[in-house]
């Protein structure tokens, strides 16, 4: 992530999704979508929400490496 030096807002991120990992995990088309939403709000700037809230930016707890 860069950030601009005056303002400290976020110029450039780069986020790599690994479908590796998905086919792995088996995740469904839905499941999907939901990282890739997840990850462009951290892309954003979006941090984590408390576990178990109603939002796309929930902390991942189904993925076991």
């Amino acid at each position: 992530m860069r950030y601009h030096p005056s303002n400290g807002y976020i110029i450039r991120n780069n986020n790599i999704i690994n479908r590796a990992v998905f086919e792995k995990s088996r995740y469904s088309i839905d499941d999907q979508i939901h990282v890739a939403e997840h990850e462009l709000g951290h892309a954003l700037g979006l941090a984590h929400n408390k576990f178990n809230s109603k939002s796309i930016m929930n902390p991942a707890d189904m993925i076991n490496y």
